[in-house]
């Protein structure tokens, strides 16, 4: 299994890190190694691959972030409302 410190790292660079770390087991489950390609092919392709993943998960919070109007809206209704009791309703006697 991976080392523990090499996990955290992974951890702390986020989605991105963690898409990496599994992209990297999976290369070495398949006995690839980057060593048979040049360092600077093997860079970019890293680049590439977090740049995508990256692009996706901005893209993914992007698309389903509330819209500028629903947090105008929600923004002061935590607290802001003092609710009335209704004069009508049967339970108030």
């Amino acid at each position: 299994m991976m080392d523990e410190r090499v996990l955290r790292v992974l951890v702390s660079l986020g989605v991105p890190g963690v898409a990496l770390g599994v992209f990297y087991l999976l290369l070495r489950s398949f006995d690839f190694e980057f060593s048979q390609i040049p360092p600077i092919l093997s860079a970019v392709i890293v680049i590439l691959f977090l740049l995508i993943v990256g692009g996706i998960t901005v893209f993914a919070l992007a698309r389903w972030s509330p819209s500028p109007s629903e947090k105008k809206n929600n923004a002061g209704s935590a607290g802001s409302e003092v609710r009335q009791p209704d004069k009508d309703h049967p339970d108030k006697r």
